[in-house]
């Protein structure tokens, strides 16, 4: 039986701390429509408290969450009036905080309760808690809107926060987190007053610093089997520590090659055409790299997917959740089934 027809608007704020992507689908089964997108830049304010947060009290985090809730209602309403937009449905991914799956833990904040009364509409959140609990990564979630949304395609790579990939194996899939993305690249550009490596510039100045190459190589991670994930945590202790007294430049040229290199020793054989989106596919010089790691195999998608396909996968998987279908794949996360995850907030 077809899934009846919603316009669901997707939320999505990554790691990367740039801003929220707002995606506003329209969905009739595995048929969809983007109508309208809207990026919302994070201020200073906004930078400061979610790069921070994971270092407040118990009671402030639980403020913050609440507030954050009610910024993503606001925009919400700012979106609708400013596109005179129809919505049934918010999706919203959350900000994430903590990331440790194994001690089941995973937490993203953007308080469903918060949203809901504030913007109007039902909303569903938390899609990584119950497949965490469940003892899979809750993560990547976007796997299975890339096959249903994009299936022209035998792998995803989306250059985010960080870099994860979603590989098609006969029916299903795997994804995995692959390596640090743009949060250690925006984490090396703010050394430099930048906010992030505009074209690859910073890192076109640079040398490769072998020993740096080594060290990051050699983390256990990169030779662990999927499934797998990164947290902003694991990386302000693994890598950032490794970057110290490394200039800027050479740490950063450094870096898009060794994740360039580590991405293509991830990588399966069978996976010759790769749809590459997030905002790392606007770095030209790990673009570059990418292509010389594994000629004409990375495809960027267009300029919409690039910068709003998470939004619109998350949109995707609110609006399965809300049709009680699977959204979460067991080869992916390492849970024991596959499932339908998210919770609805909504009128009583």
């Amino acid at each position: 039986m077809a899934l009846p027809s919603l316009n669901v608007l997707g939320l999505m704020s990554g790691t990367s701390l740039d801003g929220l992507d707002i995606s506003l689908v329209a969905f009739q089964d595995k048929s969809w429509e983007l109508q309208h997108t809207k990026h919302v830049a994070y201020n200073d304010h906004w930078k400061t408290a979610l790069s921070e947060a994971h270092e407040l009290s118990g009671e402030d985090l639980v403020l913050l969450d609440i507030a954050y809730g009610q910024w993503l209602g606001e925009q919400v309403n700012r979106f609708q009036k400013e596109f005179g937009a129809s919505i049934d449905l918010v999706s919203s991914h959350g900000h994430t905080v903590f990331h440790q799956p194994e001690k089941r833990l995973t937490h993203q904040i953007g308080n469903g309760n918060a949203l809901h009364i504030a913007s109007g509409y039902p909303v569903i959140c938390d899609f990584r808690s119950a497949d965490v609990m469940m003892g899979g990564q809750g993560a990547p979630l976007v796997p299975r809107g890339d096959l249903d949304l994009f299936p022209h395609y035998d792998g995803w790579l989306n250059l985010g926060g960080m870099a994860n990939v979603t590989v098609r194996y006969g029916s299903g899939a795997l994804a995995w987190d692959l390596v640090p993305c743009n949060t250690v690249f925006n984490h090396l550009s703010a050394r430099v007053g930048a906010a992030y490596d505009k074209d690859g510039a910073i890192a076109k100045r640079g040398r490769f610093v072998n020993d740096l190459a080594k060290a990051i190589e050699s983390l256990p991670y990169f030779k662990a089997k999927p499934p797998k994930s990164l947290g902003r945590e694991w990386v302000e202790q693994h890598i950032f520590p490794l970057l110290e007294g490394v200039t800027t430049e050479d740490a950063m040229q450094t870096c898009v090659q060794v994740f360039a290199k580590l991405i293509d020793q991830q990588l399966p054989s069978h996976a010759h055409a790769v749809l590459v989106s997030g905002g790392g596919v606007y770095n030209r010089a790990f673009m570059d790299a990418l292509d010389d790691v594994r000629p004409a195999c990375f495809v960027a998608a267009s300029n919409a997917i690039v910068e709003y396909k998470e939004s619109i996968v998350f949109a995707y998987l609110g609006y399965l959740r809300v049709n009680g279908k699977n959204n979460i794949l067991n080869t992916v996360t390492g849970a024991p089934k596959d499932h339908s995850a998210g919770v609805l907030f909504s009128k009583p």
